[in-house]
């Protein structure tokens, strides 16, 4: 369970940081007469952050999991010594 939160985690980031460094290209780079095409990669670059907010949420649901299954495992270990006394 923790693999796939740190598998996660890595999309996360890497999804945002690339994101985050072709848009600030795209700011900075020269588009004299190419304006259209401008708009039309930072439009198709914003959308790119839907499916990084999934992995995010992702991320989220994932630790909430680990930690609810580590809590559940660690009351059943306490029962099943509890029934032994």
């Amino acid at each position: 369970m923790q693999v796939v939160t740190v598998l996660l985690a890595s999309g996360v980031g890497a999804g945002f940081g690339a994101t985050d460094a072709i848009l600030r290209y795209i700011h900075y780079a020269d588009w004299t007469g190419k304006e259209e095409s401008k708009k039309d990669l930072t439009d198709y670059n914003n959308k790119a952050r839907l499916p990084e907010v999934f992995l995010l949420i992702g991320v989220v649901v994932s630790m909430a999991a680990t930690v609810v299954s580590a809590r559940i495992r660690a009351r059943a270990t306490n029962d099943d010594l509890a029934d032994d006394f």
